[in-house]
């Protein structure tokens, strides 16, 4: 897929949105933080820990549902996406939350936001050339600065071949493709004292028998992998935590 059809792409997406604050029970529920075992948003959050104060930088913002997080905790936030569509809705709901945001639309190959104490990237990798984005996403960070990452990983090609036959739709444009294996080994060598959190292993029904489903799914997958770690392999989202240490 060209730029060009990547960007009429997210102009539709962002047509679908209805621009809204968050509501209060979900940005406290951000900032406890009390199933992040469970959930990997909650995971980011709090393998962030606390970022009152910090500059934080939210690659690939989107919408800026994370933006918007970060900022109502006292983040000192940059949001940045290629998508001019997504970024008007950021501000929009910025505004709305009543929070100030340094949004802007941008390519991270030629252009450098600045230096932040930490860096956050939610399914944005999966996107792009890992090579060429990595290394100017991790010339952003302080020394030191916590850079966590969030991608849809397929660690097993063929449950990956199952899953691409199944009659339930892909969601995300045409060419993305989840992280493999040495993708992931490829940004878990660029961090200082990485970590992994693997979620979504039957969670996957979700798609196909509904979202009341969730409490199940997400409880069953953090017994299962407690008890039995390499099933992490068939998981669908891994959350990647490390410290910038200057090497990319």
């Amino acid at each position: 897929m060209s730029l060009e059809d990547e960007l009429s792409y997210q102009a539709e997406e962002a047509r679908k949105i209805d621009p809204q604050p968050l509501s209060q029970e979900t940005i406290a529920r951000y900032r406890k933080t009390a199933h992040w075992r469970y959930y990997f948003l909650e995971c980011v959050f709090h393998l962030l820990g606390d970022v009152s104060g910090k500059t934080v930088f939210d690659f690939g913002c989107g919408d800026g549902g994370n933006s918007l997080v970060l900022a109502s905790m006292g983040a000192m936030t940059t949001g940045m996406d290629i998508s001019p569509d997504l970024i008007e809705v950021a501000r929009r709901r910025a505004r709305l939350q009543g929070v100030n945001i340094n949004f802007s639309v941008g390519d991270i190959r030629d252009t450098h936001p600045g230096k932040f104490d930490a860096i956050v990237c939610v399914s944005v990798l999966h996107h792009v050339d890992l090579d060429a984005v990595l290394p100017r996403l991790l010339a952003c960070a302080r020394p030191g600065s916590t850079v966590v990452i969030v991608e849809p990983v397929n660690l097993s090609p063929t449950l990956r071949a199952i899953r691409l036959r199944l009659p339930v739709p892909v969601h995300g444009s045409p060419d993305e493709a989840p992280l493999t294996a040495d993708r992931v080994a490829r940004v878990l060598s660029s961090l200082r004292n990485p970590q992994c959190h693997y979620f979504d292993l039957t969670a996957r029904l979700q798609r196909v028998l509904g979202q009341w489903i969730a409490p199940v799914t997400t409880r069953v997958d953090r017994i299962l992998l407690s008890i039995f770690p390499f099933l992490k392999k068939f998981c669908a989202v891994v959350v990647i935590c490390g410290q910038a240490n200057g090497r990319v």
